[in-house]
């Protein structure tokens, strides 16, 4: 096993900008199906969400709003060469700043925002 360095990660989709660091969170639902007679707790497992955060710093060559021009977008994520995961998204919040010493930053928040009937509402290649 070896670990990988981001210096190969990327984030396409969401926010215009040149964006250095992402966090996503993959989580499904569940609901305690226990019932009176039951030794144990039970549980079902239910609806898959994506869930993150991206940010870096504004691009003057394009407007940040990105992904808030329409009702969705679509977002890939790279950890590391052909390490991906890709899914549609609704872009929820953005954040923008600017300081008079010339820093400057935006970061947005963006969930899953699936109308996959079967499978799974993501593409995940990790090799």
């Amino acid at each position: 096993m070896a670990g990988f360095s981001g210096f190969e990660g990327n984030i396409s989709g969401g926010v215009n900008g040149l964006l250095s660091s992402w966090q996503v969170t993959i989580s499904r639902n569940q609901s305690d199906i226990t019932g009176f007679a039951h030794p144990g707790r039970g549980r079902a497992i239910g609806l898959w969400d994506i869930s993150g955060q991206a940010s870096g710093v504004l691009d003057d060559a394009v407007s940040p709003e990105g992904g808030l021009n329409g009702p969705t977008t679509s977002i890939t994520l790279t950890a590391q060469a052909d390490n991906t995961l890709a899914f549609t998204a609704v872009v929820d919040q953005v954040s923008m700043s600017v300081a008079k010493a010339g820093d400057s930053s935006v970061s947005f928040n963006f969930l899953l925002a699936s109308t996959a009937t079967s499978g799974l509402p993501y593409t995940l290649s990790w090799s």
